[in-house]
């Protein structure tokens, strides 16, 4: 069977593209976490003034929080994901 590689190429960026980002902890320095569509870890934001978080915030929509987000990979591994501490984005 031929493989199709702008397909398996598309399929690639997408397992790697953010589809949600989940604050936790307070409003005035929360962790940004990045998932993905299949709700899989990818990165934590560090972002030193928070610009870059208020940008993506403002680009964003308020949705609520996937059950299936996957934190097992997350480190250090956040004391709470439920609740008023998580406030869950769709990006895109």
């Amino acid at each position: 069977m031929k493989s199709d590689a702008r397909h398996d190429m598309q399929a690639n960026t997408r397992a790697h593209c953010a589809h949600y980002m989940v604050l936790l902890g307070p409003s005035e320095a929360p962790r940004a976490l990045l998932f993905n569509g299949e709700c899989h870890y990818l990165a934590e934001v560090f972002d030193d003034d928070g610009m870059v978080v208020d940008q993506l915030v403002r680009c964003s929509t308020v949705c609520p929080k996937p059950a299936d987000l996957m934190f097992d990979e997350v480190r250090p591994a956040p004391a709470a994901v439920n609740g008023d501490a998580v406030r869950c984005f769709a990006l895109g």
